[in-house]
């Protein structure tokens, strides 16, 4: 599956890559956000997950950059550090530049 967003045209492709099976122009499109996927009424697991920008230019998706550290370093998925030493809630953590459930 792939999902390419353009502007205000959204282009989703399923296991054709050449022809989108959904293509639709938002007339109110969102210009800011994030990226996700939402289920209903299922149980689903989603791996390779990635977003990469089309052109690099100043409104493309940059990737967030983690220091290299001796000791773990956990970042919540807006790349903010979390407190060393404090219990975490369940959720999907960075750690040391690899994602990590707890």
């Amino acid at each position: 599956m792939k999902v390419t967003v353009e502007g205000a045209n959204i282009q989703c492709f399923v296991d054709n890559m050449e022809k989108p099976l959904i293509d639709y122009t938002d007339p109110k499109p969102f210009i800011t956000g994030r990226a996700g996927f939402r289920t209903h009424s299922s149980v689903i697991r989603f791996d390779n997950f990635v977003v990469t920008p089309k052109a690099k230019d100043a409104s493309a998706v940059a990737p967030l950059s983690f220091p290299e550290a001796t000791t773990p370093r956990i970042y919540n998925m807006q790349g903010l550090p979390m407190p060393i030493g404090k219990p975490l809630p369940h959720g999907i953590y960075i750690v040391n530049g690899k994602k990590m459930a707890y």
